[in-house]
């Protein structure tokens, strides 16, 4: 027998995580018209980030929480999917960026043997941020930007837990 528990939060104590990024490709296209008006610049780049985690997490009162200690190498072999893509479009002062972030992992341990059997854990990521710009002050040596916009971040976290060979303790 199975228990599912969609949606819990799996995150109590402290985690750290260590990124590193990677520009894999850009293009850019436009440039300055000869009438001096600014013609529309697009800029779009996938990209890649290398995470690695360490921590403890828990799911819910008399499961012991478990350290986490995985390297980038072991985060990699639980994708199930990944997606980066930031874009930018600019128009002499002003600009618009789009950065889309989509990261799915899933693992399976016998970590919490004899109580339960095969603990699988799935967890998706989003994250969408929208930014508009205007560029304040600019010279042959300087550009000063100002930004502002919004995020949305989205973690979803589907725990399942096999029944172990342990009887019950009441």
């Amino acid at each position: 027998m199975q228990t599912k528990r969609p949606g819990v939060q799996a995150a109590t104590g402290s985690a750290l995580s260590t990124t590193a990024g990677l520009l894999i490709l850009t293009t850019a296209c436009g440039g300055a018209s000869a009438q001096g008006v600014p013609k529309w610049e697009f800029t779009i780049a996938p990209y890649l980030w290398g995470s690695s985690l360490s921590g403890t997490v828990g799911t819910f009162e008399g499961v012991p929480p478990a350290d986490v200690d995985a390297s980038f190498g072991e985060i990699f072999e639980d994708l199930d999917a990944g997606a980066m893509l930031v874009a930018n479009a600019n128009n002499g002062r002003f600009g618009v960026t789009v950065d889309l972030q989509l990261i799915d992992l899933k693992a399976e341990t016998d970590d919490l043997a004899p109580v339960f059997g095969t603990t699988t854990v799935d967890v998706v990521n989003r994250v969408g941020t929208l930014t508009f710009e205007y560029n304040v002050s600019a010279s042959d040596r300087h550009e000063v930007w100002l930004a502002a916009g919004a995020r949305y971040w989205s973690v979803e976290s589907d725990l399942s837990l096999a029944a172990g060979t342990n009887p019950a303790v009441a």
